[in-house]
């Protein structure tokens, strides 16, 4: 049987939390991990008519994109709309999980989604995620002391590279020692110089396990002072980091991609912010609220910028900038995606049942004149 964690190791597995904005609120915001659960309803928001709709399916579990709750509460209380709507979902024991700007960035995310259906090629990220400083270390052990030493590192950190661990480099060679006055050598004596076979071993790790790494070392190392170097290292080039921007395989108008857009996506309001005979090399992508990215797309040479909504002051600054834009519409430009999730937990997940909310948006209506 299901378990609301099932749905979780899903999510953190393919939308790694470690991937969200540090502004955001993403994980599991409401619930038990260990309550077992026979369906899930995924949305972009939970709205009234979301938590109707779970009640009365009798689903166990809504995964939306957005958080239900984005800042701190100091009351929960039936006296606003989120109270209530928190209220029977404690009520009735139906968990939440928010993926949000996790989904965003990762790898098969909303972006990556969009930049698949419009054909872009060469995609990567517009604004490439600063990694975490790393070093290596470099240490000289004696070999029948390795395996302990090893196994002291990986535990305090050292040794992941991307989605491996345990990883390291050794090589044979030989240490000289003098041990001096007070010295309490684990070989050889005061006095006497020592050659003894060793080994260069090196691991990767983070700056941030650096204390930790240190005092695994020596509390494993065979000898009182342990040789050993730290080796700070550049920063690669990142192939992670939110939207994305790539290239279209040849030269479309501004107006052709704004009509593949309206049938892959439908919606009702998708706008076109600039030239419509505008010819288009360079696509910039955020889905969302991400109208502030519009200079990173200018300064990455885009041509066009894709997303779901713009304040004013930004639309703007991208027409008297030359980049042409295109609004989906906030809820367009993410709503397919939870279709798509929910296809991804019935495949991932046999014994649970999971489908997209039948409403999750407001009502609109938009009045057309010639």
């Amino acid at each position: 049987m299901a378990t609301v964690r099932s749905v979780v190791d899903c999510m953190e597995k393919w939308w790694p939390p470690k991937l969200a904005a540090a502004w955001d609120n993403v994980g599991l915001i409401l619930g038990n991990k260990a309550e077992t659960i026979r369906s899930v309803i995924t949305c972009l928001t939970v709205t009234r008519s979301v938590v109707d709709e779970a009640v009365e399916s009798g689903a166990g579990m809504i995964v939306s994109h957005h958080p239900v709750l984005f800042s701190p509460v100091k009351k929960l209380t039936a006296d606003s709309v989120q109270g209530r709507n928190l209220l029977r979902l404690l009520e009735k024991k139906i968990a939440v999980y928010s993926p949000h700007t996790a989904h965003d960035s990762a790898f098969g995310g909303v972006n990556d989604q969009i930049a698949a259906k419009i054909g872009l090629e060469k995609v990567k990220p517009l604004k490439p995620r600063e990694e975490a400083g790393k070093f290596k270390l470099v240490v000289f052990v004696p070999e029948n002391a390795l395996e302990k030493l090893s196994t002291g590192l990986f535990a305090a950190g050292a040794g992941v590279i991307g989605n491996y661990t345990e990883c390291s480099f050794w090589h044979p060679g030989s240490g000289t020692f003098l041990p001096g006055a007070g010295a309490n050598p684990t070989i050889g004596q005061v006095g006497k110089r020592e050659v003894v076979p060793e080994l260069r071993v090196e691991f990767l790790a983070e700056q941030r396990n650096l204390t930790r790494i240190v005092e695994a070392l020596r509390a494993n190392h065979p000898y009182e002072e342990p040789a050993f170097d730290l080796v700070p290292l550049l920063p690669e080039p990142s192939l992670l980091g939110e939207g994305r921007i790539g290239s279209l395989p040849s030269g479309q108008t501004a107006f052709e991609i704004v009509e593949k857009c309206h049938r892959l996506f439908g919606g009702k309001q998708i706008q076109l912010l600039g030239a419509k005979e505008k010819k288009v090399n360079r696509v910039a992508i955020g889905c969302g609220a991400a109208g502030s990215w519009a200079q990173d797309a200018i300064a990455a040479g885009a041509d066009l910028f894709l997303t779901g909504e713009m304040r004013y002051h930004e639309e703007l600054e991208s027409f008297q900038s030359g980049l042409s834009v295109i609004l989906l519409g906030h809820h367009t430009s993410e709503r397919f995606a939870m279709v798509r999730m929910a296809q991804r937990l019935q495949e991932a997940i046999p014994d649970l049942i999971a489908w997209p909310a039948r409403q999750d948006d407001l009502e609109r209506h938009v009045l057309r004149g010639d």
